[in-house]
């Protein structure tokens, strides 16, 4: 499948503007926005699609400076309140006073090396775990980290998969997910193709809808539209 790079710009820059949700749209509507097929787009579009959009992954903040995990103990009001109170008595000579201080200082120093340690673990787990996607590109299917996945991307999913991006299904039995992240659901959601779109506000309301992170119970084929950080 070979698309012109100037109709594929012209494409993005009309679908970033759309104002009906991806999920009250029908999916052959979106594939054809896309640029996309049932089989999937090439290589050289995908390459095209990823430096337009970029890589399909969500930054998570995580602070590292101790100065500021520090000062951030001391936004509770009733923390300063406390301290203020302990540093008043304890200018008149009260000692029990002074140990309240030395307490709260101490225990807000244990909370942050503990944190500080948890968010330096996280990035580098962040950093050490390549999660792989299977997708359709060049009428074949072929394995590729989920960062390179490009909206138009046809991806198979199996039961243990985590959902790589915002998408609509394709094909699907007795498909279930695990939603919980979203919704507080206890229990797998069914989720199922369907022939008149419902007017839902919600993503995670779709019954064709299967939203990035959620946990795959079985498997289907999505088409993936929305990537990382990027709306539509």
């Amino acid at each position: 499948m070979t698309i012109n790079k100037d109709l594929t710009e012209n494409m993005i820059k009309t679908e970033t503007k759309i104002s009906i949700p991806f999920w009250q749209q029908k999916p052959e509507a979106l594939i054809a926005k896309l640029g996309s097929c049932l089989d999937g787009i090439t290589m050289e579009h995908a390459a095209h699609l990823l430096k337009i959009h970029g890589p399909n992954t969500i930054t998570i903040a995580l602070k590292l400076r101790l100065i500021s995990l520090f000062l951030d103990r001391f936004k509770d009001p009733l923390i300063l309140l406390l301290l203020l109170a302990a540093t008043l008595v304890a200018m008149i000579g009260n000692i029990q006073s002074s140990l309240i201080i030395m307490i709260i200082l101490v225990s807000s120093g244990v909370d942050v090396l503990q944190e500080y340690r948890a968010n330096r673990a996280a990035i580098t787990l962040q950093h050490s775990v390549a999660l792989r996607a299977l997708v359709w590109r060049n009428n074949r299917k072929k394995e590729i980290p989920t960062s390179k996945l490009v909206p138009g991307d046809i991806v198979e999913l199996t039961a243990g998969d985590l959902v790589p991006g915002d998408g609509l299904l394709l094909k699907a039995k007795d498909f279930f997910i695990d939603q919980s992240t979203f919704t507080g659901e206890s229990f797998p959601v069914e989720k199922h193709c369907v022939a008149d779109i419902p007017s839902v506000k919600k993503p995670e309301e779709s019954p064709q809808t299967v939203l990035m992170g959620t946990a795959v119970m079985d498997g289907a084929v999505l088409l993936f539209v929305r990537q990382g950080e990027t709306l539509y």
